[in-house]
C-alpha cells in the first residue's frame, strides 16, 4: 500500500487537466489494524499533560537526539535525551495554563513547539501579553538555566478575535525553511491557518493563509517532503466537532497561496497531530476526545481507487488521548499521552519501534 506522500501523483490523476476543478471530499476505505508490528514503551510517566514534542536541530553532527517537550497543565517546558529519558530539565516555566471543555475539561497551556534555530525555542500556548496569546521565541541559555514566561526575545501577535467575539487561540505549529505556519481557532467558527516569514531568525508578522476556503477546525499541521517535480504541501487536519462522529479530514494546501488542492475523509475522530517519516509515510494521532479507547497512532495509506483519491487509517498504537509525536533520528517516533485522566498526573511519553 503507497503512503500518502504519493498524493502528489493522485492530485494529477484525478484533476488531470481540468486545473479549475474543486477540492474533493472522497469515500473512507475500511482501515486496519497492525499494532502487533510495533512495540511500544513508556520512557516518561507521571507528567501533567504533555504535548508539543520538538526535536531540536543538531548544532553539531552525531551530536544526541534532545527532545522538548511541554507539560501543558503545568505551564512548563522540559528537555531530555533518548539515552537517558527520565533525567528530564527544566527549560521554561512560568506559562499561563487555562481550563478546556465544558464537559470534562481539561487543563492545557503551553502546547505547541518549534525551532526557529538551534538556539531559539517557539513556544505557542501560554504566552500571554496584556491577556492576549502571542506567539514566544526564547533563547535557550548556554548554561541550561530555567528561564521564565517573561523572558521572552521578542513575541508575535496576538491573532484577531474571532467574528463572533470569542478570543481566538493556537493549535499547532508546522516550521519551513523560510516561513513558519500556525493553526489556530476557537471551536466556534471556522478556524484559520496563519503564516509568518522567518527575517534574520526572527518570526515577522502574522498573515492569514485561507482567504476564501477556510476550514472548520484546523488543528495538526505537517509539510510534506519535497516531490521529484520540486512541489510541496502544506498537509492539515480538519477535526470537525469533538462528538463521537468519525469526522476527522486529511487537507492538502498550497503553502503559498493556501488553495485546498484536496481534502480527504479518515474516519477517525479528533485528529490532533501529523508527522511524516523518514520514508516518507505521513502518520497522524487520534485524540478521540468522547471515545478515549479509540485514540491512538494511524498511518495514513493511499487508497486511491479509479482515479478517485481516498486514504485507508491504518492503526499502528493504541494510545489514551495522544498528543504530539516526532521522530527520532533512529527513525523511531515519540508520542506523548494524557492518559486517562482519572487521576492526576497520569502523562506519558511513549517510544514507538518497528517500520515506518
Amino acid at each position: 500500500m503507497k503512503a500518502v506522500v504519493t498524493l502528489a501523483a493522485a492530485i494529477c490523476l484525478f484533476f488531470g487537466e481540468h486545473t479549475t476543478a474543486s477540492a474533493q471530499v472522497s469515500l473512507t476505505p475500511a482501515g486496519g489494524d497492525e499494532s502487533a508490528r510495533h512495540q511500544t514503551e513508556v520512557i516518561l510517566e507521571g507528567l501533567d499533560n504533555p504535548c508539543g514534542l520538538a526535536l531540536r536541530p543538531a548544532a553539531e553532527k552525531d551530536s544526541t537526539d534532545e527532545f522538548y517537550f511541554a507539560e501543558s497543565a503545568a505551564g512548563r517546558v522540559l528537555r531530555f535525551s533518548l539515552d537517558s529519558p527520565s533525567d528530564t530539565r527544566e527549560v521554561l516555566s512560568g506559562l499561563a495554563t487555562h481550563s478546556f471543555g465544558n464537559q470534562n475539561s481539561i487543563e492545557i497551556g503551553p502546547w505547541s513547539l518549534g525551532f526557529l534555530t538551534p538556539s531559539k525555542l517557539i513556544v505557542v500556548g501560554g504566552v500571554l501579553e496584556e491577556s492576549k496569546e502571542h506567539a514566544g521565541v526564547y533563547v535557550l541559555p548556554a548554561n541550561g538555566e530555567t528561564l521564565v514566561a517573561e523572558q521572552t526575545d521578542h513575541t508575535v501577535g496576538p491573532l484577531a478575535d474571532s467574528s463572533d467575539g470569542n478570543t481566538v487561540g493556537f493549535h499547532n505549529l508546522a516550521m519551513g525553511e523560510t516561513v513558519a505556519y500556525f493553526s489556530s481557532g476557537t471551536g466556534t467558527v471556522p478556524g484559520q491557518i496563519y503564516y509568518c516569514a522567518l527575517e534574520a531568525n526572527r518570526l515577522d508578522s502574522f498573515r492569514p493563509l485561507l482567504k476564501n476556503q477556510e476550514m472548520r477546525s484546523p488543528v495538526g499541521i505537517c509539510l510534506s517532503p519535497v516531490n521529484s517535480a520540486g512541489s510541496q504541501f502544506l498537509v492539515a487536519t480538519d477535526v470537525g466537532d469533538l462528538q463521537e462522529t468519525r469526522d476527522s479530514r486529511l487537507v492538502f494546501l498550497s503553502p503559498i497561496s493556501g488553495t485546498k488542492l484536496m481534502q480527504l475523509e479518515t474516519g477517525l475522530f479528533d485528529l490532533v497531530g501529523l508527522a511524516y517519516s523518514p520514508s516518507g509515510q505521513i502518520y497522524a494521532i487520534d485524540f478521540a476526545w468522547q471515545k478515549t479507547k479509540e485514540g491512538g497512532v494511524y498511518r495514513l495509506d493511499d487508497a486511491r481507487w479509479e482515479c478517485q483519491p481516498a486514504c485507508r487509517a491504518v492503526k499502528i498504537a493504541s494510545i489514551f488521548r495522544p498528543t504530539s509525536m516526532v521522530f527520532a533520528s533512529d527513525g523511531s517516533m515519540l508520542v506523548t499521552s494524557f492518559g486517562s485522566g482519572a487521576k492526576p498526573n497520569q502523562g506519558t511519553i511513549i517510544k514507538i519501534t518497528g517500520e515506518f
